[in-house]
């Protein structure tokens, strides 16, 4: 009927086997084209036999414009009023879902590691692993647990020091980058290998254990001028690079490829 199909490529796929492989390799190659969210999805796609002229990559991201950037002096009085922590503290932030896949656990080891500097841990979310989480930092004070938080969110991210994403994940990763955060992150959903740039700004977890973050904090921590640093490049890339308007110009022209295919 003259359609063009294209897919939207996430380049992962949960319980791999033998039988979806061959099927895979089968009907990736029949699309018209492909919109591979990041670089680790286009070599998915590659591995499967695609043509690199049937693979377009858009980094998806959020539209950076529509976040409200607050003071950070005002978003550091908000948070530590709303949650009774020490204003002279360094904040360590985690945003989004609450999952066992988050890995989340580590990151409380983490910070239990890190013993010459005093600091806060703010996890935002909720979710199923949220009562394990909340019993294995019991202990800890310095742990605080606000609850999903869907409005003024960026009130977190704004008055933070670091992100840090150390499971699962995507899009928390360039909101962190939009509010000026140094990031530390393991693979999160691949997206991390392009928008993180190791020592650039921020730092990608090889072995992502606790030992290996609480090391790259301790980096951080120690030094106010290279979170600053590395801050301004994160806020710097996803308003150009990886920006709103960067990722629809990249849609566009992977259904331009679609529609037009180059003649060989």
């Amino acid at each position: 009927m003259g359609f063009k199909y294209v897919t939207w490529q996430c380049g992962y796929e949960y319980n791999p086997n033998l039988v979806k492989s061959y099927l895979t390799n089968r009907f990736l190659k029949q699309y018209d084209h492909h919109l591979a969210y990041h670089t680790s999805a286009k070599n998915y796609l590659l591995v499967h036999g695609v043509s690199e002229s049937h693979i377009t990559i858009i980094h998806n991201t959020i539209n950076e414009g529509e976040i409200d950037l607050l003071p950070r002096d005002k978003a550091r009085q908000m948070v530590v009023a709303e949650l009774g922590i020490p204003l002279d503290r360094p904040i360590i932030l985690y945003v989004g879902a609450i999952l066992a896949e988050k890995r989340l656990d580590v990151l409380v080891d983490a910070v239990r590691l890190i013993k010459d500097m005093a600091v806060s841990l703010v996890v935002v979310g909720d979710g199923p692993a949220l009562t394990k989480l909340r019993s294995l930092s019991a202990d800890l004070d310095y742990v605080k647990y606000p609850g999903r938080v869907i409005a003024d969110v960026g009130r977190f991210f704004d008055a933070a020091d670091i992100f840090v994403l150390p499971g699962t994940g995507g899009l928390a990763i360039n909101e962190a980058m939009a509010h000026g955060l140094p990031i530390i992150t393991g693979y999160a959903d691949g997206s991390a290998e392009d928008l993180i740039t190791d020592r650039l700004n921020g730092y990608l977890l090889k072995e992502g254990t606790a030992e290996e973050i609480a090391m790259h904090l301790e980096n951080l921590l120690k030094s106010p001028e290279a979170r600053l640093r590395m801050g301004k490049i994160s806020r710097e890339l996803i308003t150009t690079k990886y920006s709103f308007r960067a990722f629809i110009d990249h849609v566009m022209e992977g259904l331009h490829a679609a529609l037009h295919p180059a003649k060989l």
